[in-house]
């Protein structure tokens, strides 16, 4: 597969898998070339939580929300765990992962 992303019509960077700025660019021009592929495009209004342990009432919202322990490819990979307390997730779509720990007497809620 080939990316390539450009902007202002420039060239900046080709790679395989991951394409990073060294500054943030005004406008971006993204070109996904490879036989049989479909470009994704992550929704800003998303939650992804990794590598976290929650203690009493915490509430998340957002259109989407991941948990687990490696949901998020740039972030310290590691467990999720729900020590005491609840946690609420409000989302339209909520998927949990492997690593996620909801220890006994504490609650997880789910709300869609």
């Amino acid at each position: 597969m080939t990316i390539g992303i450009c902007s202002q019509s420039v060239l900046l960077t080709k790679c395989l898998t991951l394409c990073v700025y060294n500054s943030t660019p005004e406008d971006v021009v993204v070109c996904i070339s490879a036989h049989n592929k479909i470009p994704y495009l992550d929704d800003v209004s998303s939650s992804y939580i990794q590598n976290r342990t929650f203690t009493g009432t915490t509430i998340i919202s957002d259109n989407y929300i991941k948990v687990g322990s490696n949901v998020k490819y740039n972030e310290t990979s590691g467990p999720v765990s729900v020590n005491s307390g609840t946690l609420i997730l409000n989302g339209n779509s909520v998927e949990i992962q492997g690593e996620t720990i909801v220890k006994l007497g504490t609650s997880l809620e789910i709300n869609n």
